[in-house]
């Protein structure tokens, strides 16, 4: 009777703990760590780097090759994770990811899909919309939907700083104006980018600075803009020393100033070279006024 017992129990315990492991394994899918849209729904802030869906996914191209049945799933896990959260934490997630030897593959399909990300941003705020309207996925819908509206809104406070300002030819003007580009070119939108990279070209509203010419340039080919001609030509005129900065600068999500300090005071409150912190990086202490050029 005493063995029937035992035994019962000990099956039952096995039992148990088959279905826990089944559990655990679901539980490991639900929370995002393989391409699972619904990691991406965590705050920004609350993330950390690389993001953890974004890591799963390039586990899984470990070995054999990534698997053809969640193709479909990585595909809307992708364009979900780049419209969620700021430039900055896509590539930091993307370059810690890079440090670690993932797979190329990976990483090309990564890029893909940010290609993808940088057209659709690329486009006019009402086309945005037009291609949110057409997409099947709801969510995806609805997120395009969002960046489309808050770029429309952006642009307008771009656009009309670049008609209060004018030419910008009064210093109190210039730092108004590049508190605001600044501030907008930092948080990835596509004409403050542009707009940063060329107030440094020798025709540009501030004196020439190759270095940052060369650091804009490259956040502007991040974003899709045809520029490759022009960083290979400033690249060209640069020292390997300037070159790693202005690099190391972008790879690691920092600025250099938008504006170099006059003499005695900024005319406008905050001046000009204020950093945007991106929610990643909440909790650290960034420095606002440094990272000098």
């Amino acid at each position: 009777m005493k063995l029937t017992i035992f035994l019962f129990l000990v099956m039952v315990q096995v039992m148990l703990s088959d279905n826990l492991h089944a559990e655990d394994k679901y539980d490991f899918l639900r929370k995002g760590e393989a391409p699972n849209v619904d990691s991406v729904l965590v705050p920004e802030y609350a993330e950390q780097v690389p993001h953890s869906g974004l890591a799963a996914i390039a586990k899984l191209y470990e070995g054999v090759g990534f698997p053809e049945e969640k193709i479909e799933e990585r595909t809307r896990f992708l364009k979900a994770f780049f419209l969620t959260y700021s430039n900055q934490y896509a590539r930091a997630s993307i370059n810690a990811l890079k440090s670690k030897n993932v797979s190329s593959t990976f990483l090309a399909d990564v890029d893909d899909m940010r290609k993808w990300y940088v057209d659709l941003m690329g486009q006019p705020s009402e086309k945005i919309k037009e291609v949110a309207e057409r997409e099947g996925d709801r969510l995806l819908s609805v997120m395009m939907s969002k960046k489309g509206t808050r770029k429309e809104k952006h642009l307008q406070i771009i656009k009309d700083a670049i008609a209060e300002f004018g030419d910008v030819t009064e210093d109190w003007k210039k730092e108004a104006y590049f508190k605001i580009i600044f501030r907008y070119a930092q948080q990835g939108q596509h004409k403050a980018i542009l707009e940063m990279a060329k107030t440094y070209s020798p025709n540009g509203t501030l004196p020439a600075n190759p270095s940052k010419h060369y650091f804009w340039l490259r956040h502007a080919a991040w974003i899709g803009a045809d520029v490759e001609g022009d960083l290979k030509e400033i690249k060209s005129s640069l020292d390997k020393k300037t070159i790693s900065k202005m690099d190391q600068l972008f790879f690691t999500n920092k600025y250099p100033d938008a504006m170099e300090k006059p003499k005695g005071h900024w005319k406008v409150i905050g001046g000009p070279n204020r950093r945007w912190v991106p929610p990643y990086l909440w909790e650290d202490k960034v420095a606002t006024t440094t990272d000098k050029d």
